[in-house]
């Protein structure tokens, strides 16, 4: 599956270089050498990744990626930097939306396990809500995941124990328990492989101890509040199954 690239520097050379890695991994790559053209061309083109230098001319890229997050959310945003320790700079960061730092010189393996499509990732969504749970997994296969429906706690746990997905969506409301005793569960169970599941619990409500569930496993958990749209939740299993 092919994702849609801008990698934005003033220096062409890395920029140029760049590309060309990510051109041999299958990608479509569009470069810019300011925030100005960036915002040009992504006013012709939605990308899947946007990866931007912090230091340039002009736009820097914090603010650069402050404006294209407001015309499209939906997209990653990754920000490279030679400061990535400076504090000042990583509150910026969280405040612009920036979904990973990057150090300079750039760490390649990390990058491309960043920029990197599913790939038929096996996927299981726990549902009751029926139509709901058709919108999610038709949105998520036409992104390269294969899903797996299960509407009660009994078939997602049939489902573990037969084929043990890569990645799990989990609501908390189900028809016949809870949805976060279910995660507990992932989080506690002997099999290493299973423990380290990637998993999206979903709620309505806004008073759930997310922070008990989070130490359980505090890299493989996120929170996600209803409504939201499928490309938000497309893009938080990005970052979770690329950690």
């Amino acid at each position: 599956m092919s994702l849609q690239v801008l990698i934005v520097d003033d220096n062409r050379e890395l920029a140029d270089n760049l590309a060309e890695l990510l051109v041999d991994e299958g990608h479509h790559v569009h470069t810019a050498n300011s925030g100005e053209q960036a915002l040009r061309i992504a006013g012709e083109q939605k990308f899947d990744y946007v990866l931007t230098d912090f230091r340039m001319p002009g736009m820097n890229g914090v603010e650069l990626i402050s404006r294209l997050h407001r015309r499209d959310p939906a997209a990653i945003y990754l920000l490279m930097t030679a400061h990535a320790g400076d504090a000042l700079l990583t509150a910026e960061a969280d405040r612009a939306a920036v979904d990973a730092v990057l150090g300079k010189p750039l760490p390649i393996d990390r990058l491309l396990a960043l920029i990197s499509a599913p790939a038929g990732a096996r996927l299981l969504l726990v549902e009751d809500d029926v139509d709901l749970a058709d919108v999610l997994s038709l949105s998520l296969e036409a992104r390269g995941f294969r899903v797996h429906v299960a509407h009660t706690i009994a078939e997602a746990r049939a489902a573990l124990t037969a084929t043990p997905p890569d990645m799990a969506i989990v609501d908390v409301v189900l028809p016949d328990g809870d949805g976060a005793a279910l995660v507990r569960e992932l989080c506690e169970r002997p099999d290493a492989a299973t423990r380290r599941i990637p998993v999206v619990l979903m709620t309505g409500h806004k008073h759930l101890d997310t922070d008990a569930l989070r130490r359980m496993a505090p890299d493989s958990i996120e929170f996600m509040t209803k409504p939201f749209l499928p490309d938000a939740l497309v893009k938080v299993l990005k970052l979770l199954g690329r950690g």
